[in-house]
């Protein structure tokens, strides 16, 4: 799951795995570059039994008192957060799954909810790690990538 705007999800934004312990799963998933912004139950569930799982370069942006990265089911392993911006909720957390390179910033969005490209001035331009292959598998030819979904800078700074 690549380069997306995601808003006010009504179960949450990303939601990946089984409903329950014995029906449906998660495995190799890849979200990166993606923008959410206030999903009701948070930004990125995991439920039951996901495996392999990345989440990388993404902005979450949360409502107070809701998770970024939560997880409401079992059997979740293999589990790798890195790199992401989290704002609007905890300035310390991302959830269960660590992410040692968090950046708890204001990721300086154009219009939300309906317009979550990046404005001027975004600590989210040029932020993100280089993350290999383009999806042909040839290597990224980009040497600083944005974090979040598609960059546009059309709006100026505030």
């Amino acid at each position: 799951m690549r380069n997306n705007f995601i808003s006010r999800g009504y179960l949450g934004n990303i939601l990946m795995g089984g409903y329950a312990a014995n029906r449906g799963n998660a495995l190799n998933v890849i979200v990166v570059n993606n923008t959410t912004y206030q999903g009701t139950n948070g930004e990125i569930e995991l439920q039951n039994n996901c495996d392999g799982i990345t989440i990388k370069n993404n902005i979450l942006y949360a409502r107070t008192g809701q998770s970024y990265v939560s997880q409401s089911g079992g059997n979740n392993t293999n589990i790798m957060v890195g790199s992401n911006i989290y704002f609007g909720a905890s300035i310390t957390s991302p959830g269960p799954f660590p992410d040692l390179l968090a950046r708890f910033v204001n990721p300086l969005l154009i219009g939300p909810p309906a317009d979550l490209h990046l404005l001027v001035g975004s600590p989210a331009i040029d932020a993100g790690i280089n993350l290999g292959n383009d999806a042909q598998g040839q290597p990224s030819r980009v040497s600083r990538t944005s974090m979040g979904g598609p960059a546009s800078m059309g709006s100026p700074s505030i």
